[in-house]
């Protein structure tokens, strides 16, 4: 695709999935910008007994560590309702298993946002997988 017609991306990821380990982002930073588009906005969301052994290196490794104090799905939650209400992007890369996000992305389709899931290994997650537009399996060997 061309330089100028790129789409902006944004990628969120539960830190629950082994994908959100340091060594692991840069590659899914590269899958994403490879296949999908120009990544800008790459966010973490982890809970704050994580923060401590991982800010560093996520915020190391191009990614903006979003940290809390509980509830991560809530929170993740309102981090994809951000990324679907911010008219600068157009693709959402999300990398989770919570199915309580089901709703939220049917919104966002009808809102035009196309939605990326990041399958890691062999998980399946049926009712996510059937709810985005792309599934893009990375494995975590």
């Amino acid at each position: 695709m061309p330089r100028g017609k790129r789409k902006s991306t944004a990628i969120l990821v539960d830190s629950s999935m082994s994908i959100s380990s340091p060594i692991l982002l840069p590659r899914l930073r590269i899958l994403v910008e490879e296949k999908i588009g120009l990544v800008k906005v790459a966010k973490v969301v982890l809970l704050q007994e994580q923060a401590q052994n991982y800010a560093k290196e996520i915020a190391e490794n191009g990614f903006l560590p979003v940290i809390v104090h509980d509830d991560l799905d809530v929170h993740f939650a309102l981090e994809v309702m951000e990324l679907v209400y911010n008219e600068k992007i157009h693709i959402l890369v999300i990398a989770t298993e919570n199915e309580n996000l089901l709703p939220l992305l049917v919104r966002a389709q009808e809102l035009g946002k196309e939605i990326n899931l990041v399958q890691i290994g062999n998980t399946t997650n049926s009712g996510l997988q059937n709810a985005v537009d792309h599934v893009f399996p990375m494995e975590v060997s």
